[in-house]
């Protein structure tokens, strides 16, 4: 009868749907029918060429802004712009026109911190930390579609980490604002802009020695 359990094959047989399975046997291979090679082409090959891929744009990145270092001809501040636009090219070659976001918040992030720090400088890293997530909620529930903003959640949650750190170092009133470059270049910078990790501003600083 159609539906009973043959406790001898341990399964449930139903004729009605046997043959379609049948069908698609042909369709997808049997487990057992997957060579190494087949695992090799189909599987390993193209991840070990996309992470290749990847890898390899961050790390010509940083070694482009350790080469500015190393000409010492330059003004300071080239080592932040080089930071910057290599960043924003790491953010261009994995998010594409998503990277509008990410620079929307970062100037978004400046603004704020340049405006406490005017007005409310002993309150600056408490309003930065309250204004940071309001604008990243506000833009998950009301602007970006949710499968945008979660591939390019990682490096907001890092750039929101950046700049609340920056608030609270810059927050004492013996403390002044970094430059504009020099920020710019701290959060930007194309090692840590897509898969972190997160580094203070100091950090940022004294890497331009090692």
């Amino acid at each position: 009868m159609d539906g009973d359990y043959d406790y001898e094959l341990d399964y449930y047989s139903d004729t009605e749907y046997d043959g379609i399975y049948e069908d698609y046997g042909g369709i997808y291979p049997s487990i057992m029918d997957y060579t190494i090679q087949d695992l090799w082409h189909d599987c390993l090959l193209p991840t070990l060429s996309d992470g290749f891929n990847s890898s390899s744009k961050l790390l010509v990145c940083c070694m482009l802004l350790k080469l500015t270092l190393s000409l010492n001809f330059l003004p300071e501040y080239a080592f932040h712009i080089t930071s910057s636009l290599t960043g924003l090219y790491c953010l261009y070659h994995f998010f594409e026109n998503e990277i509008l976001y990410i620079i929307l918040f970062a100037v978004v992030g400046y603004g704020i911190l340049l405006l406490t720090n005017i007005i409310l400088k002993q309150y600056q890293g408490i309003v930065c930390v309250f204004a940071n997530y309001a604008f990243l909620i506000i833009c998950e529930l009301f602007f970006a579609e949710k499968t945008l903003w979660h591939r390019i959640r990682g490096s907001q949650m890092l750039l929101s980490m950046k700049l609340i750190s920056l608030a609270f170092d810059t927050g004492s009133i013996a403390k002044t604002m970094p430059e504009t470059f020099a920020c710019f270049g701290y959060l930007f910078h194309p090692g840590t802009v897509i898969f972190g990790p997160w580094i203070s501003y100091t950090t940022y600083i004294n890497s331009k020695q090692n």
